[in-house]
């Protein structure tokens, strides 16, 4: 996604997070068979705000059921579609939270949520951080190894 200096919040990401839920709910897939995580609180309760923009304008409350969690609650479920929003791309924050951010079990947790579709949305920025622990840069290129193993969709602008 292109957005820059965002930390636990991206209006960009929440955004689009939402439509995609949205839409994958109007295609057929089950409310209960969807869940949206980010690593922040923040982000959540954004996503969750755009979710309820949609149900209004849609007549679609049943949208605000969609679960949207952070990684450490969603920890032991399963649903058919995860989108996970990375959120950040400031990547000095990233750097400085790199053992919270970077960490391979929460990132492990967050990507083995999903039984068929898995979405993820972020800025490739953050795959520049450079945490001053030799360690946690060993994270960091765990995260770039996923993007570059991934099915890379760029936004198209409208």
């Amino acid at each position: 996604m292109d957005h820059v200096d965002n930390t636990m919040r991206s209006l960009e990401e929440a955004r689009l997070a939402a439509q995609l839920a949205a839409e994958a709910f109007f295609c057929g897939v089950p409310v209960e068979e969807m869940a949206v995580v980010a690593p922040f609180r923040a982000q959540g309760r954004l996503i969750r705000q755009y979710l309820q923009e949609i149900a209004r304008e849609q007549d679609t409350p049943a949208l605000t059921r969609i679960v949207v969690d952070t990684v450490e609650r969603i920890q032991g479920q399963e649903r058919d579609l995860v989108i996970l929003s990375l959120v950040t791309s400031d990547v000095s924050f990233a750097a400085e939270r790199a053992d919270f951010y970077f960490q391979p079990n929460r990132l492990n947790v967050a990507i083995t949520r999903a039984r068929k579709k898995r979405i993820i949305l972020g800025n490739p920025l953050l795959f520049e951080t450079q945490p001053l622990d030799p360690a946690l840069l060993t994270w960091v290129h765990l995260f770039r190894n996923l993007y570059e193993q991934s099915t890379v969709v760029r936004e198209v602008k409208s």
